[in-house]
């Protein structure tokens, strides 16, 4: 027999008390028994097809009582929930009260619900910018060209703007080496400002073997905050000298580059280019500050549980990606001049962001009805295939979890084009 209750209740998460008694918790036992017994070798019986009495003398059993706590949790938790007319949103956060092992198991369950969202897309009004191309982003798209056409030839005159210079270099501060701020033959060219202010105006006018010893200040926003603004004494020699010669920027460079007569027509390809993948790219941002108008309109709880599993997972994630750049989360602090406090801070915010951005995303799709048809998500799964060759990624696309992903996928895609649209109309 199973008993249970909603001992509270909130808009966002319900909390059922559990309790079974030894027929309900002998039942499940039994179907546990059937299922380990099938691994286990009983003598003078073929595998799985001893008595139940005999294969479960035959059990491990710390192994079985943990099975079967887990399998009475699972099947009465189900029980309890469709009984209560629970809608449920996530797994629940268990904690065991009383298990006598097979007589008496007694839990609390804490379950997160879909919360009451007050949310009027009426309301949702965000302006779209229009996309402009400056001359000047024509001009650095053309220089990089022309550098790509450059003549190299080694210097031996002074080191100018525009040049290729191999150096090394140690930073110190208060005569102490600065993590990072030391480099054996160096590339860098002249003029292009990937160092910090006032380092590359300190190679003009050394020759290849010269060797210079100056201060240059942080910037104040330095994103290693132990260096923000802070004095950093720089030796430097410089080890060889590229010159860098462009070609003339005249109509002869444009043929040189494709079907275009003139400068002009060069430039205007150029600009037409840039302006596809901004506007490409202003979709995107558009759709995000959409979506972040419509969660700042919208009024709804959260079950803390739901940010607590998704921080643990975002955690992860960042964590791995550390991994794989040789990196831990006490070094990356260490780099970033971040506090750990900060660092919490910022992941669970992003978990909150993450957490209200689905269930909002629900709330659009049930309120308005959305689906998507076997077709659709037929359609999607031919154009992954496409673009994923790989063996064992074709594999996972004939999984049917797979298939409820990519659904789950084109379901919020059609919700938040529902709201750029009401962001759209509204203006």
């Amino acid at each position: 027999m199973i008993t249970h209750k909603i001992t509270s209740t909130k808009d966002s998460q319900v909390e059922l008390h559990v309790t079974l008694d030894a027929e309900y918790i002998n039942d499940v036992k039994k179907t546990v028994v059937a299922r380990m017994g099938k691994s286990v070798k009983v003598a003078g019986f073929r595998p799985g097809k001893a008595p139940a009495n005999v294969i479960e003398r035959n059990l491990d059993q710390n192994a079985l009582q943990s099975e079967v706590l887990e399998a009475a949790v699972a099947k009465s938790y189900a029980d309890a929930v469709v009984e209560e007319k629970i809608e449920t949103i996530a797994a629940p956060k268990v904690e065991l009260k009383k298990f006598v092992p097979f007589t008496e198991l007694e839990y609390t369950a804490v379950a997160a619900v879909m919360p009451k969202i007050e949310f009027d897309p009426s309301k949702l009004k965000v302006k779209l910018s229009e996309v402009k191309v400056e001359a000047k982003e024509i001009d650095e798209t053309i220089e990089g060209l022309r550098k790509q056409a450059s003549t190299q030839k080694p210097s031996e005159e002074a080191a100018k703007l525009g040049d290729k210079a191999i150096i090394d270099f140690e930073g110190t501060r208060e005569g102490k080496p600065v993590e990072g701020a030391t480099g054996q033959n160096s590339e860098i060219t002249l003029g292009e400002g990937r160092f910090i202010p006032g380092f590359e105006d300190n190679i003009v006018g050394l020759k290849v073997g010269d060797e210079k010893e100056f201060e240059v200040i942080f910037p104040k926003d330095y994103h290693a905050k132990d260096l923000a603004g802070a004095k950093v004494t720089f030796k430097i020699k410089l080890n060889e000298l590229t010159a860098v010669e462009l070609p003339k920027l005249d109509d002869v460079f444009a043929q040189a580059l494709g079907d275009f007569k003139t400068l002009t027509d060069l430039r205007a390809d150029i600009e037409s280019k840039i302006k596809v993948q901004k506007s490409d790219q202003a979709v995107q941002e558009y759709e995000q500050q959409v979506m972040n108008e419509a969660l700042k309109q919208a009024k709804f709880d959260i079950a803390p549980l739901l940010i607590d599993e998704q921080k643990h997972r975002l955690q992860h994630e960042v964590e791995e990606n550390l991994r794989q750049s040789g990196l831990d989360v006490d070094k990356y602090l260490a780099v970033s001049g971040k506090a750990k406090d900060e660092f919490e801070k910022e992941l669970s915010e992003e978990a909150d962001k993450r957490v209200r951005t689905g269930l909002l995303i629900r709330h659009v799709v049930d309120s308005n009805k959305l689906d998507v048809s076997n077709d659709e998500v037929e359609a999607e799964l031919q154009k992954l295939r496409t673009q994923y060759t790989d063996k064992h990624m074709q594999e996972e696309m004939t999984h049917g979890h797979f298939r409820d992903d990519v659904a789950q996928h084109l379901l919020a895609t059609k919700a938040r084009q529902l709201l750029v649209q009401y962001a759209t109309d509204n203006k």
